[in-house]
């Protein structure tokens, strides 16, 4: 308590931060199962977090990432998580959930590796930019169902989205999208907002 605290660049298993205290990040940080930020914690990382397990954000705080971040997953609950315009990467995993807090992007949100993944929770999300890279697909689940959307950028590298006519995709007016291919595309109805010139 008081002062200000050193999160230093090395491996950890779990990572828990629970406290209003000023905190300072080292390079290279890895945490082998789960990041969590709860209390009044704030997270600005200055260099990359690699996380294997899920990120974890409870925090009442607001928190402006300062570089990517990679987890199994996500899970926003409260507070305001702002990707401060970097790349957050769900690899390899559980997906997306939000069921409270606040998403604020300027940047992207990819989903890579080769496991099933989804977004889901009871509050649907906006991305900025939405890259699917994962071979198995995403799948749209959020429950109640609701829209999931896409501001600037859908970028289908590799893997499928699947989508409902409640669960479905949407982009906003002035979105782009890539045109796909035999290996990613949207199974499912989307919708595309406006009457600007789209292809897709």
């Amino acid at each position: 308590s008081g002062g200000s605290q050193t999160v230093k660049g090395v491996a950890y298993y779990n990572l828990t931060l629970d406290s209003a205290v000023t905190k300072s990040y080292g390079s290279g940080i890895t945490v082998n199962n789960y990041l969590s930020v709860s209390g009044a914690a704030v997270i600005s990382n200055s260099s990359s977090i690699s996380i294997s397990g899920n990120f974890i954000y409870s925090s009442s705080a607001i928190s402006t990432l300062s570089n990517n971040l990679t987890a199994y997953g996500v899970i926003l609950s409260n507070g305001t998580l702002n990707d401060g315009g970097n790349t957050i990467t769900i690899n390899n995993g559980n997906g997306w959930v939000r069921t409270g807090g606040t998403f604020t992007t300027t940047g992207t949100v990819a989903f890579t590796g080769s496991t099933p993944s989804f977004i889901a929770g009871s509050l649907p999300t906006t991305f900025n930019n939405l890259t699917i890279n994962n071979s198995e697909g995403v799948t749209l689940n959020l429950s109640p169902a609701a829209a999931t959307i896409v501001a600037s950028a859908l970028t289908l590298t590799n893997g499928v989205i699947t989508s409902t006519s409640s669960n479905i995709l949407k982009l906003a007016a002035g979105s782009t999208a890539s045109s796909g291919s035999v290996l990613s595309y949207v199974s499912g109805p989307m919708v595309k907002v406006g009457n600007t010139d789209f292809t897709f």
